[in-house]
């Protein structure tokens, strides 16, 4: 199995095995991704347009989508150079690999940029590269280069986690894992360094470690502690969540995932999905899970989905809410923790346990309708992007002369087109319920005045 990337933001999956690649095993295949400009994110994902078509890609076969280069974007052709003598292309517009997805969160970065992904999908890792320039315009991203990358077998790692329930009430200094790796491999070819809990908790180098036999069946299996306070700030809350352990064993690559139980309470303000305005008060809100009894507690804020975090303040009453200030950025991946922490020479701060954790939410410098003529004429923001049913375009015209917010196929074809100058001069965001009837793909927005046009793409899931 190879995979690559280039053109239309997508690539192809080549089946090189002996086996089927299941509807199954796209539907499970798993992301992760390291941005050299972290401020412009890549989100992958595998876009399964009609099931019964693609069905499953077959030995020999290479699916996913080619779209030539025309209207001044560039196509994805530079793919068909990379299939292999006896590899059959079957070209289906509803299969996209790593199909649209980039969140530039406002920033004006331009120049280039690269993507580091790891995707695992039916027991097999595939690592590469996405070189690509970044500019503002109507052609946002330019991708350079096509290659050709062999996804690698993982070995399937056993794993259980203790505890399996994450609370106040059963505080601890550590997640512990014990790992019991598949013959011929044995517990002691296990590079510590190299293990990751959810792809960036690494093993506490402070705590012991042991190869013992847990499970008491006669494998041995190596123990491998991870600080609770890291773990908890990558698991949401809920039953039977996910927790996945990766590293390196003599050389080969492995993943074994256990699930946990996460008890927390929650966060009610900012709401999940909804926007502060940058640089102004906003109220918190949280409650605290009943029978626990705290109290002062710590806040923290991420900027990147819960990938880094920052100190807020510490030492605040725990009255269940608490007035923050929000940073002056963009961001549509904004989180907040509300924790016990205790003091650290040389960490600063070190989380103790999750009290309450929010979801998502934006932090933006302009927020709902807007009337500051000197914004100019722009296209702001798609969002979701990717999208099921509806999205909300974000935009801003220089003065009341008709404009028209359009939604086109990548053949030009204009699916969906609204008149938004009648809105008025400033920021406006109109919603379009269009894209609920309209197949899986790659779309264009595009908003014309006066003579002007801007472009940007949106993806389409189902």
């Amino acid at each position: 199995m190879w995979i690559t990337l280039a053109g239309l933001d997508y690539g192809l999956i080549v089946n090189t095995g002996t086996s089927d690649i299941t509807l199954a095993d796209l539907r499970n295949a798993t992301f992760s991704v390291t941005a050299s400009r972290p401020e412009v994110v890549l989100i992958p994902f595998i876009n399964i347009g009609n099931e019964q078509v693609i069905g499953a890609i077959h030995p020999g076969e290479a699916m996913g989508s080619i779209f030539p280069s025309s209207g001044g974007f560039t196509g994805n052709e530079m793919l068909l150079p990379l299939i292999q003598p006896g590899e059959t292309l079957r070209d289906l517009a509803g299969m996209q690999f790593m199909a649209y997805g980039v969140d530039r969160d406002f920033n004006t970065y331009q120049g280039p940029i690269q993507w580091h992904v790891t995707m695992l999908m039916a027991g097999y890792e595939a690592q590469f590269t996405i070189s690509a320039d970044v500019h503002l315009g109507p052609h946002k991203i330019v991708f350079l280069t096509a290659t050709r990358v062999t996804a690698q077998p993982t070995l399937p790692m056993t794993v259980s986690l203790d505890p399996q329930t994450l609370n106040l009430q059963s505080l601890g200094h550590w997640v512990t894992a014990y790992l019991e790796a598949p013959p011929p491999f044995t517990a002691s070819q296990i590079d510590l360094s190299s293990i990751r809990l959810n792809g960036s908790v690494s093993v506490d180098s402070s705590a012991p470690t042991a190869i013992g036999d847990h499970d008491g069946n006669g494998i041995p299996d190596l123990m491998a502690k991870f600080d609770r306070g890291e773990v908890e700030l990558t698991l949401s809350e809920g039953t039977a969540i996910p927790a996945t352990v990766t590293g390196t064993a003599d050389g080969h690559r492995f993943s074994g995932t256990d699930t946990i139980s996460v008890v927390r309470g929650p966060v009610s303000a900012p709401a999940a999905g909804g926007t502060v305005l940058a640089g102004a008060p906003t109220q918190v809100e949280w409650q605290t899970p009943s029978g626990v009894d705290i109290p002062s507690v710590a806040l923290l804020s991420s900027l990147d989905g819960g990938a880094n975090w920052t100190l807020i303040g510490r030492d605040l009453p725990n009255t269940g809410s608490y007035e923050w200030t929000a940073p002056v950025v963009d961001t549509r991946r904004a989180r907040l923790a509300v924790v016990l922490v205790e003091s650290s020479a040389q960490a600063g701060y070190l989380v103790d346990g999750v009290i309450s954790m929010s979801s998502m939410f934006s932090i933006s410098r302009v927020t709902g309708v807007g009337t500051d003529t000197r914004l100019g004429f722009a296209l702001r923001r798609v969002a979701p992007n990717p999208a099921r049913q509806t999205m909300h375009v974000t935009f801003s015209l220089p003065d009341a002369r008709s404009a028209k917010l359009g939604l086109y196929d990548v053949s030009g074809r204009r699916v969906l087109e609204r008149e938004v100058g009648s809105l008025g001069p400033g920021v406006r965001t109109v919603t379009l319920d269009g894209p609920a009837i309209l197949p899986a793909g790659i779309y264009v927005i595009r908003l014309t005045q006066a003579g002007r046009s801007l472009t940007t793409r949106v993806a389409l899931i189902r």
